[in-house]
């Protein structure tokens, strides 16, 4: 994993966002009661806890409800 240097003249590189789903968590269980359920990727806890020891992590996902059930 390459981490960009901290630049205090740039806030961008202060902070990393991470997209949920395929990229921390598998769909392995799909859609249930409006959730998505499965394993984390392998290494992505210890990835998430690297990049978080270094730098603010903000968690997203672009999933919109057209793309869940119901």
């Amino acid at each position: 994993m390459t981490v960009v240097p901290l630049d205090p003249a740039s806030p961008a590189s202060h902070a990393v966002g991470l997209d949920f789903d395929q990229t921390l968590v598998a769909h392995d269980d799909g859609w249930q009661d409006g959730r998505i359920y499965g394993d984390p990727i392998p290494g992505a806890i210890e990835a998430l806890h690297a990049l978080a020891a270094v730098r603010s992590v903000f968690v997203v996902t672009a999933s919109t409800r057209r793309s869940r059930p119901g």
